[in-house]
């Protein structure tokens, strides 16, 4: 039996695939490589020993790709495990890139009204709030002294809050940036059986996140809702602070309260989306050190160069390539914002709670200094901590290469080993702050110390 009339014709670039040949079909699965890397699989059932019946069944699982460049075809589960929080997000006027087969024509109705153009609306609102607000220091009703302190945290969460808002805006208009990512993780780490993240487990810390953040921003809008409609004289006092340099108004609080929902918002989402990303790449770093310690063990315990190692080398560079897409497209910018915004603001709360004289007695500045405080302890230290761990699981591999046997063998074991090692003994793998500084736990013990150094040089000058 001749090849051409045992096989179905190939998949080319310029015509469809014909029609499956029913006639002399081969019993067992086959799968075919195109030459010019394209892939087709086919697993086709017939009749067995029964060649010259037509084919009972035929279970098409196909993956065609046609270059390395063209991943139209994949399926993005990753992006849409992550789905929760992005809807949310877009809920909020912080997401609208569309990752997943972005429409080629839009109807007249969906050019005005899409996610794009929310976005833009929530982003100048938060700006024009942030203006709206800056004359207080200088105009209005809220000039007293006394009232500087609440007037700094809140125009630096302002701040905060429209500077995220913007840099999502950007990330989220790079389509091609994101796609980049998203289909990186998806084609090296998610189809590759060994090395994928287990979605269920994403889905659902997904939906973990989104209701902290929810809750949080609750939370803040309760807070504020109580303290301007509330009977306690003092805290309704402090809440004037919201409308300024404006005189207060009761219709001037509700606007500023629902403008706050998406400042409070804008604040917490980008920092629990960096958080989930920190925590599913320590877990696929994790699994791949509990992986090749396992091989390099059993190499070991035979005496031979671990015969998977370039293997497990290139699985460990993906995960890397996941991190530094992930890092220059959105989170160095994140993370330039939170700690140019919340370090100094720390610095200055720090100070008015243990000095300040001005505050003395004053209830409600002492809560909200302690709630502002914490909010900043949670922001710095928990994004400090979780991008450090990362960091340090994607540098464990390094002491399961140092057990391998490395006698007889050849050149190109000796270079996988030393390509390995260089990469996990050079530049530090991980998230960085405005591509300047790598945060690791070195960089935490830094921050420590700073912090330290500030409160014994405020507690001489006041001693």
């Amino acid at each position: 039996m001749s090849r051409a009339s045992s096989v179905c014709p190939l998949v080319t670039d310029e015509s469809p695939p014909p029609p499956y040949v029913t006639k002399n079909t081969p019993t067992n699965a086959y799968e075919m490589t195109h030459t010019n890397g394209s892939v087709v699989g086919i697993l086709v059932r017939s009749k067995t020993g029964d060649h010259d019946t037509d084919v009972t069944g035929i279970d098409a699982r196909h993956h065609v790709v046609q270059n390395d460049d063209d991943d139209s075809d994949i399926h993005l589960t990753y992006y849409e495990a992550m789905s929760p929080l992005f809807k949310f997000m877009q809920f909020m006027g912080l997401w609208h890139a569309e990752v997943i087969k972005p429409p080629k024509a839009k109807s007249k109705s969906r050019k005005i009204l899409n996610s794009r153009n929310y976005s833009i609306v929530v982003l100048i609102f938060l700006w024009i709030n942030l203006v709206r607000f800056l004359p207080a220091f200088f105009v209005g009703a809220e000039l007293d002294p006394s009232r500087l302190y609440f007037k700094v945290i809140y125009m630096t969460v302002l701040l905060q809050a429209a500077l995220n808002a913007s840099v999502n805006f950007w990330a989220a208009s790079r389509t091609k940036m994101l796609r980049q990512y998203f289909f990186h993780f998806e084609k090296y780490i998610q189809q590759d059986a060994e090395n994928k993240l287990d979605l269920g487990w994403l889905r659902r810390r997904s939906k973990a996140f989104a209701a902290v953040a929810i809750l949080y921003v609750c939370c803040h809008f309760l807070n504020q809702v109580v303290g301007v409609f509330g009977p306690v004289e003092s805290i309704r006092n402090s809440t004037n602070i919201f409308v300024a340099p404006f005189y207060p108004h009761i219709g001037l609080h509700v606007v500023c309260i629902y403008l706050n929902i998406y400042a409070f918002a804008s604040w917490i989402f980008p920092l629990l989306y960096f958080l989930l990303t920190c925590q599913l790449m320590s877990r696929l770093f994790q699994d791949f050190d509990e992986r090749i310690e396992k091989e390099t063990k059993r190499a070991t315990a035979e005496k031979i160069f671990p015969p998977n190692f370039e293997k497990l080398r290139r699985q460990h560079q993906h995960l890397c390539e996941s991190v530094s897409l992930a890092n220059s497209g959105l989170f160095t910018y994140i993370n330039l914002i939170t700690y140019l915004t919340m370090g100094p603001l720390a610095c200055f709360m720090l100070y008015q709670l243990l000095f300040s004289q001005g505050i003395a007695g004053n209830i409600s500045a002492y809560l909200m200094y302690g709630i502002w405080l914490s909010s900043i302890f949670i922001n710095v230290c928990v994004v400090s901590w979780y991008a450090a761990v990362m960091s340090s699981k994607a540098h464990d591999p390094r002491d399961d290469c140092y057990v391998c046997v490395v006698k007889d063998v050849s050149n190109e074991q000796l270079m996988q080993m030393n390509l390995f090692l260089s990469r996990l003994n050079g530049e530090d793998i991980g998230f960085t702050i405005f591509d300047l500084v790598t945060i690791t736990k070195p960089f935490i013990l830094t921050l420590g110390g700073l912090v330290l150094t500030y409160y014994a040089i405020i507690s001489e000058f006041q001693g």
